[in-house]
């Protein structure tokens, strides 16, 4: 039996987008109205026939761009993909008009590292360490159990979380260099160095003057300028 194409049908008049498709904040505009062409154009089978390239000449955009704007439908939940091996390996995208739309979900059957290895495929061996360290970050469950820590976030597109992963570890494992100081600055550093060795010598030479027993020679000395000063001021006084 021959498929039909419903690229040659004409698209209903009337496209369907639901409110968890209009107010979904990860998805933007031109994937709104790509879910929306998809529902025009399975209005008499239940599911969309059309390539990329249709929707890339319908909206002006590359095919590269459609491919990436179904995939984030997808993760989203809003729609289903599924490749017919009995129509010639044909694409069927089925619109998916539920209430529980466009929340992260883990497939049926498949854990998250396998997840990992299907979409990321095989890391080098110098990443395998932080490979581990980025599936045990995500599979982490709350405190209740009932949800992994990928499965909290409004969308988790595999590939772009590794790759911002990878970048956040090399920015952490960079060296930090200090800036050398100048010629002027190392010689402004080493003269106070120099000046506050000078001061604390001349304090501590002071300290001991001070502190040191006087030879009788020196206290004789000291007690004949007592007595001249006190001389002094009695003079001084008598005076007036």
């Amino acid at each position: 039996m021959e498929c039909i194409n419903n690229e040659n049908l004409k698209p209903n008049f009337w496209a369907v987008i639901p409110a968890t498709v209009r107010y979904d904040e990860v998805i933007g505009p031109t994937a709104k109205l790509l879910f929306a062409e998809i529902t025009a154009l399975s209005n008499i089978e239940g599911y969309c026939w059309a390539s990329n390239n249709y929707f890339a000449n319908l909206f002006k955009i590359t095919a590269t761009q459609v491919s990436r704007l179904i995939k984030t439908l997808e993760d989203r939940g809003f729609l289903k993909s599924v490749i017919d091996t009995g129509a010639g390996n044909q694409r069927k995208l089925y619109p998916q008009i539920t209430a529980d739309s466009g929340q992260a979900r883990e497939p049926k059957g498949k854990t998250f590292e396998e997840r990992f290895d299907e979409l990321v495929g095989t890391v080098a061996e110098i990443e395998k360490e932080e490979r581990q360290k980025f599936i045990d970050y995500f599979t982490a469950t709350n405190d209740g159990g009932t949800k992994q820590h990928w499965q909290k976030q409004k969308t988790f597109m595999m590939k772009q979380r590794w790759a911002t992963w990878k970048r956040n570890a090399r920015d952490w494992t960079k060296p930090k260099f200090e800036k050398l100081p100048s010629d002027d600055e190392l010689r402004k550093k080493a003269k106070a160095e120099t000046d506050r060795k000078a001061r604390e010598e001349e304090e501590e030479n002071r300290r001991k003057e001070i502190t040191r027993p006087r030879t009788p020679e020196e206290q004789a000395r000291v007690d004949r300028r007592l007595a001249d000063m006190r001389a002094n001021l009695k003079t001084k006084f008598a005076m007036k």
